[in-house]
């Protein structure tokens, strides 16, 4: 929430997704793909997706197939999942 009220101050969107099936890959990155399409059903149409362990590997995948997403932030990936990482070239990682 914190990070969210600071970004607001700077004119940045932000949108923090939580799971319906936490630890299942494929759904994960379902969710994360709704959240962009939403960002971007707002006039948000240049998205970074941040994660955090398991998270990181859901951004990789996500921004791997995502053409609204220009930059992933994955903290800490865990390697499970994170295979697509190959894909994001040339978005920054």
């Amino acid at each position: 929430d914190r990070l969210a009220r600071q970004l607001t101050g700077r004119k940045v969107a932000s949108l923090e997704v939580n799971y319906r099936q936490p630890g299942h890959l494929q759904s994960c990155v379902e969710d994360a793909l709704l959240g962009v399409t939403f960002l971007a059903g707002v006039g948000r149409q240049r998205v970074v997706l941040v994660g955090h362990s398991f998270g990181g590997a859901v951004v990789i995948s996500a921004g791997a197939v995502c053409s609204h997403v220009v930059g992933v932030a994955a903290l800490s990936s865990q390697t499970y999942g994170a295979e697509m990482v190959t894909s994001l070239s040339p978005k920054p990682l």
